[in-house]
């Protein structure tokens, strides 16, 4: 499979080579741009899309070409040069919907060239189209400032996409985004209120266990327990196979946890504990499981699971604070030797 990209790719480079000034020479640099993506030659790929940017900028291509460009700034995690990128490419075009087929930006002129697509006109350096693209930029936009942190902006953004665009094929990832935006600057009345939205109007969404995920945590955080456990619980029932289905239990165990019913927040921790293979999971669970044991004064209990979780592959952070936990333990245990020790972190 490789070798025939290999091989196709190169072949697209001979053409361009010898006939550099062929109408098409244009999408054949696309071609390879794509190429070299998909072999994960990120940067490789980059070069060939700002070069059709730079070479062809009177080209319907350019607009594949800044598209391309920010996804696969995306894909090296670039996220501010994935920005930089679209916004580049919203300066440049104007954009606009709900129009008939042709645009004219100015008047008609014989330099003017009606695009492959049938569905953008060149005049100048202006180009007009219309919902698909525009769709799809103010989208990236958003994203990008979500995966950013701004979220100030990617609300913004984000925001007029969801309200006021409600017929494309990106409207659900936009919609749980918009609620993360609030989640995350810890506005969670309204990042619940999304989330619900979200749930109600995209049912089929396969974000919707995320949705359940955080509405509950949106509620607890609020400190509604019951409303939050109810809400996961029934998120657990529709998805138990989800991606988030561990999580959702997680969470489940810290309404528990609030609500001081340790009993029953052990109990969800231990199982989580027993069969989670993930080990961020694994060492979270047994940490909280020996929280619940220490809340019901069983601190020699609670210290097993403490080590259970220092055993774990686990963050200097998660360490320092387990270390912390096993010295407040051994204080309640009156062996105060040893506590201090666990503060030092001075223990096996």
């Amino acid at each position: 499979m490789l070798g025939d990209i290999e091989k196709a790719k190169q072949s697209y480079i001979n053409y361009v080579n010898k006939y550099p000034q062929e109408p098409y020479a244009d999408d054949t640099y696309v071609i390879i741009g794509d190429l070299f993506r998909k072999q994960k030659e990120y940067k490789k790929a980059i070069k060939f899309y700002d070069f059709i940017i730079k070479e062809y900028p009177e080209r319907d291509t350019v607009r594949l070409a800044y598209m391309r460009m920010g996804y696969t700034y995306i894909e090296l995690n670039d996220y501010s040069s994935a920005l930089q990128t679209f916004l580049d490419m919203k300066k440049k075009y104007s954009i606009k919907r709900h129009q008939p087929d042709i645009i004219l930006v100015d008047q008609p002129d014989p330099s003017e060239r009606r695009s492959l697509a049938g569905n953008v006109i060149l005049a100048g350096d202006k180009v007009d189209m219309f919902d698909e693209l525009f769709y799809e930029l103010e989208y990236q936009i958003g994203n990008c400032y979500y995966l950013i942190g701004e979220y100030d902006e990617a609300i913004k953004i984000l925001n007029g996409f969801v309200f006021y665009e409600q017929d494309n094929d990106m409207l659900d990832d936009a919609y749980y985004k918009l609620a993360d935006c609030f989640f995350k600057t810890k506005d969670f009345l309204t990042a619940f209120q999304l989330y619900k939205n979200a749930l109600t109007e995209l049912p089929d969404s396969n974000l919707s266990s995320h949705g359940y995920l955080y509405s509950g945590k949106s509620l607890r955080q609020m400190k509604m327990l019951d409303n939050a456990m109810e809400i996961l619980k029934q998120g657990l029932s529709k998805h138990p196979d989800s991606v988030y289905a561990e999580s959702i239990k997680f969470e489940i165990g810290l309404c528990y946890l609030e609500d001081e019913n340790f009993k029953r927040s052990f109990e969800v921790f231990e199982e989580i504990a027993d069969n989670e293979k993930s080990t961020d999971m694994t060492a979270g669970a047994n940490v909280y499981a020996g929280i619940c044991l220490d809340r019901e004064k069983k601190h020699k209990k609670a210290l097993e699971y403490y080590q259970k979780a220092l055993n774990e592959n686990i963050t200097e952070k998660q360490r320092n604070w387990i270390f912390k936990l096993i010295g407040d333990s051994y204080g309640k245990l009156g062996a105060l030797a040893k506590a201090i020790k666990a503060y030092q972190k001075d223990i096996p």
